[in-house]
């Protein structure tokens, strides 16, 4: 069965032909999922540094609040929020 389909997908592939203008817009389409993963990966990394800056941020703010009780909870999610 394996052999089957091996010869089936190896005729088709054969017969397939691509003319000049099927080639084109297949190197443009190329050329957009390129430029579209570079796009993604920058903004994975963006995303990265924002978590990593805000849990940082989060992290000190939250401390300082457990360390005050309820009052200092409060004052360290001010913090957070306008003295970043």
């Amino acid at each position: 069965m394996n052999q089957d389909y091996l010869q089936k997908a190896e005729t088709y592939s054969q017969d397939m032909v691509l003319d000049a203008q099927a080639q084109s817009y297949l190197l443009t389409a190329a050329k957009w999922a390129k430029f579209l993963a570079i796009i993604g990966f920058v903004f994975i990394a963006i995303g990265l540094i924002v978590g990593l800056a805000f849990s940082t941020v989060a992290s000190s703010a939250f401390s300082e609040a457990i360390v005050l009780g309820n009052i200092g909870y409060f004052r360290g999610y001010w913090r957070l929020l306008y003295y970043q």
